[in-house]
């Protein structure tokens, strides 16, 4: 089934982090939230936080990438597995109109799952 465009995952970031519990439930009440990872984002990847607000900087060898987190009653916190866990920041789009995305057809390869290459997040009862 192809999306519907419920808009739904365009009001979420999500990142995957591997710390103890207590951290990474401390990282969804940040007021600025910033973490280091170990990879080189695609231009594409760069676009999708670009457009979300996502200020990436490079420090010996590692990117941070650090958001203001507005919305903290909203954010949801998933548990992957021991020392893995999900952070889903309540972040929406600002190119979310009307529930809809205002460039569908020239979004970021990450905004298309069939396209993505990073580990993706499903909103509850997405269908695509």
């Amino acid at each position: 089934m192809g999306c519907i465009r419920c808009g739904n995952c365009c009001r979420y970031l999500v990142f995957t982090v591997n710390t103890d519990y207590n951290t990474a439930r401390k990282l969804l009440n940040e007021d600025i939230v910033s973490f280091g990872v170990e990879r080189i984002h695609s231009e594409d990847e760069l676009r999708y936080f670009t457009i979300r607000g996502v200020t990436i900087t490079k420090t010996d060898g590692l990117e941070y990438l650090t958001l203001e987190n507005k919305n903290k009653d909203k954010n949801k916190f998933e548990i992957v597995k021991r020392g893995e866990y999900r952070l889903i920041f309540y972040t929406v789009c600002p190119l979310l109109k009307d529930n809809l995305c205002s460039i569908w057809d020239t979004r970021p390869d990450v905004c298309d799952y069939k396209k993505i290459k990073m580990q993706f997040w499903r909103p509850p009862g997405c269908q695509d």
